[in-house]
C-alpha cells in the first residue's frame, strides 16, 4: 500500500473588528497559497466578535465551519456574517485549538497551524489564564501564527530557532492584551508579524516534510553498504495553473500550412548522418536504455579537479548507513577515508530500473556523503580560468564594491531569503486575488508589478544603469486562447 499522504491542517480564527479590506485580503492570500502549495489541506473557520454564539462558554465566537479544503466560499462567510458585541480573543483561540486537537490521532496530519487574522485593537473583555492554552499548545505541538497587526521585526531572522528570540525582542504595546499575547507566543513559540510577511511564515515555520528515503545499497567493489538516500535541498518551483482542457495538439504539412494531417499519419524520424529514418516503434525499444535499479560507487578523483560549474543539478541528498546496522563502521570507514584524502566519490545511480544512469558526486561529511548531480554537458563559452593580473589592479573598484557589500549585510533585512515564500510567488498569489477573486481585469500598473523588485533593491548598493524592458507579443496556435 502506497504511504498515507502528508497534510497540514488549520483553524483560521478572523477577527470581524479588523478593518475589512485588510482583513479580507490576508485571508484572500492565504486561501491561494494554500491552493497552490498544499491543496489537500484541511482548515476550519473561527468567527470573533460574531452576533452568532456557538457555545455559551465563550460568548459572541461561531464556528462558520470544520474540517473543510481552502475555498473562497471562505471570504463569502466572513462578509455575511454579522458583527455582535466585543468577544474575548483568548476563548477564540482555545476554540481553535480545540478543533487541533481532535486531528491529534488522525493519521497523515503533519502540522497543526492556529492562524489568529487580527489587528490587536480590542481590549480583552476579561482577564483570564492563559497557562492551560499555553500547555495544550505545546502539548498538540501547534503553530501558533497572528497575522496582521502592525509590528516591526527587529532582527534578520536566518532560522526557525530564531523566531522565539524574535518575539522577545519585539517592541509592541504595553497593555494588558498585548502583555498577554507576547507571553503566549514566547511560552509557544508562535510567531506576530504584518500582511506582509505572512505567506512567508505559513510557508516555512512548518515541520519539514521529509522525502521518501531511497533505500537502494550503494555498492562498492562488489560490497553493498544498506544505505539510505534522502533529498534534503531542492531547487523552488514557482506556481503554475494547471489547465483542465490542454490544447489539442495539430499537425500541417511543411509544404502546405493550411493541410492538417490526422495524428495517426504521424510517423516519427530521427535525423542520423543528414537522412531522415522512420524507425517503427517495435524497433525504438533497441535504442532505449535497459537495466537494473542500481546505486554504484565507481571511483574517486581529487576534489580540486571537479570546478564548482560542473555540479549543475539543484538538489543535493544525503548518503547514510544507520547507526544500529552492523555494516555503519565500515560505511564511515569509507566516508572518512575518502575525506582524509582530500577525494571525492563518483558514483552511477539509476533511480529505477530500465532508467538510464546519472552520474553524482560524493562529497564527504563526517560520517555521511553528500550526493549532488555531475554536470553531464558543459557550454563551451564556460570560463572557468583564473583572471588575470590586469583584472586585480583596479585597487579602487574593488574597495568600491567592498564597501557596498558591508552596506548589504542581510541583518537590514526582516527575513533571510531562505526563509523568504519569494518575491514571486507573492506575485502570483496576489495576481489571483486580484483576477480570479476580486474580478479585476485591467492590466496591472508598472510600478505596482516592480514592488517586489523594489524590496529587493530597498538597501543602498553600486548603482546599475536600467534600460526599458522590451514587450514582446506572444503567439501560440491553440484550441484555447487563454492557456497558462
Amino acid at each position: 500500500m502506497p504511504p498515507v499522504q502528508k497534510i497540514n491542517v488549520s483553524v483560521i480564527v478572523f477577527d470581524l473588528l479588523m478593518e475589512r479590506r485588510k482583513s479580507l485580503q490576508i485571508l484572500k492570500e492565504i486561501i491561494i497559497h494554500m491552493n497552490l502549495v498544499h491543496k489537500n489541506d484541511k482548515t476550519s473557520l473561527v468567527l470573533l466578535h460574531s452576533k452568532e454564539t456557538s457555545d455559551s462558554d465563550h460568548p459572541n465566537i461561531s464556528v462558520a465551519f470544520i474540517d473543510r479544503t481552502y475555498g473562497l466560499d471562505l471570504c463569502t462567510m466572513v462578509e455575511e456574517a454579522k458583527i455582535g458585541e466585543n468577544g474575548n480573543w483568548l476563548d477564540a483561540l482555545v476554540v481553535g485549538a480545540n478543533i487541533l486537537g481532535g486531528y491529534s490521532d488522525v493519521k497523515g496530519v503533519h502540522t497543526s497551524q492556529l492562524i489568529f487574522i487580527t489587528d490587536m485593537k480590542q481590549e480583552l473583555t476579561e482577564s483570564k489564564e492563559s497557562s492551560d492554552l499555553i500547555d495544550f499548545i505545546r502539548e498538540k505541538y501547534i503553530y501558533l501564527y497572528v497575522i496582521g497587526p502592525d509590528v516591526q521585526i527587529p532582527v534578520c531572522l536566518s532560522d526557525k530557532t530564531d523566531i522565539s528570540k524574535c518575539v522577545k525582542a519585539m517592541d509592541l504595546e504595553d497593555n494588558k492584551s498585548w502583555n498577554l499575547l507576547k507571553e503566549i507566543l514566547v511560552e509557544t513559540e508562535g510567531i506576530v508579524c504584518g500582511a506582509d510577511f505572512g505567506l512567508d511564515f505559513l510557508q516555512y515555520y512548518v515541520e519539514v516534510i521529509e522525502k521518501q528515503q531511497w533505500l537502494e545499497p550503494l555498492t562498492f567493489k562488489g560490497f553493498p553498504f544498506p544505505t539510505k538516500t534522502s533529498r534534503i535541498m531542492d531547487t523552488q518551483n514557482l506556481p503554475k495553473l494547471n489547465p483542465i482542457d490542454r490544447p489539442r495538439c495539430r499537425y500541417y504539412l511543411e509544404e502546405d500550412e493550411e493541410q492538417e494531417i490526422a495524428a495517426g499519419d504521424v510517423v516519427k524520424v530521427y535525423y542520423f548522418l543528414d537522412r531522415i529514418i522512420a524507425i517503427p516503434k517495435i524497433c525504438r525499444e533497441s535504442f532505449a536504455y535497459r537495466g537494473p535499479r542500481h546505486f554504484t560507487l565507481i571511483g574517486f578523483i581529487n576534489s580540486c579537479d571537479l570546478p564548482e560549474v560542473y555540479l549543475a543539478g539543484g538538489e543535493i541528498h544525503s548518503v547514510q548507513v544507520d547507526p544500529e546496522n552492523y555494516k555503519y563502521k565500515a560505511f564511515v570507514a569509507l566516508v572518512q577515508a575518502t575525506k582524509k584524502a582530500n577525494k571525492l566519490g563518483l558514483a552511477l545511480r539509476s533511480y529505477n530500473a530500465n532508467n538510464a544512469p546519472r552520474l553524482y558526486v560524493l562529497i564527504p561529511l563526517d560520517n555521511k556523503f553528500h550526493m549532488v548531480p555531475h554536470a553531464e554537458v558543459i557550454k563551451d563559452d564556460v570560463d572557468i580560468s583564473e583572471p588575470s593580473e590586469k583584472d586585480y589592479a583596479k585597487g579602487d573598484l574593488v574597495e568600491q564594491y567592498r564597501d557596498n557589500l558591508r552596506e548589504l549585510s542581510l541583518n537590514t533585512r526582516p527575513l533571510h531569503p531562505t526563509l523568504e515564500a519569494g518575491p514571486f510567488h507573492k506575485l502570483y498569489v496576489r495576481n489571483a486575488v486580484r483576477i480570479f477573486v476580486d474580478g479585476e481585469t485591467n492590466e496591472r500598473p508598472q510600478e505596482e508589478a516592480n514592488d517586489n523588485m523594489n524590496e529587493l533593491e530597498a538597501s543602498p548598493k553600486v548603482s546599475v544603469e536600467k534600460s526599458e524592458p522590451e514587450h514582446k507579443e506572444a503567439k501560440v496556435s491553440s484550441d484555447e486562447d487563454d492557456e497558462w
